[in-house]
């Protein structure tokens, strides 16, 4: 029997959660690589922001694991879910929009859209995109495993920013 079977709610979660975190921390930080270490304060942050988005949608039982998922009981992600749907919604509006072509688009840095791409919650469909230092060959095949396509460029802010829309 997995030895979640033996805690209470309470206990179970933070010690799902501490376990969730770290195991992402971990990771994300193996996966920047050289990037992480040259400005650890700034990935930092974005890790922990990332960090944040996902524990509210393990909260609502997005992508937790049925054992536990069995010990905490339907109705406990099911007071949570209405929060996540709310957040959603919420991260489309905290982009920026820019004036382009006389219509205004989003204005999206690489490591958001990686982020909510991978949580199952980007749902634009057009927006400007800011590659940073990532080659736009592999940007190019991230954005198509997510049935997004570079279909231009933005000249913005004296940089060049690529036009992305879903397929």
């Amino acid at each position: 029997m997995h030895p979640y079977y033996f805690m209470d709610e309470s206990t179970l979660w933070l010690e799902y959660l501490t376990s969730k975190r770290n195991d992402y921390l971990k990771d994300r930080k193996i996966n920047l690589g050289i990037d992480y270490d040259s400005d650890r304060q700034r990935w930092d942050a974005i890790i922990e922001r990332d960090w944040d988005m996902m524990a509210e949608r393990l909260a609502a039982g997005i992508g937790v694991e049925d054992p536990i998922k069995q010990q905490m009981g339907e109705d406990f992600f099911e007071r949570h879910l209405m929060e996540l749907l709310e957040d959603v919604h919420q991260v489309a509006s905290e982009f920026h929009q820019i004036e382009f072509n006389n219509k205004m688009i989003y204005f999206v840095h690489y490591e958001d859209f990686m982020m909510l791409a991978q949580q199952g919650i980007f749902r634009l469909e057009e927006f400007a995109l800011d590659k940073g230092r990532k080659w736009e060959k592999k940007v190019r095949e991230l954005l198509a495993s997510y049935d997004y396509e570079i279909i231009g460029y933005i000249d913005l802010f004296e940089e060049v920013y690529l036009h992305v829309i879903k397929k």
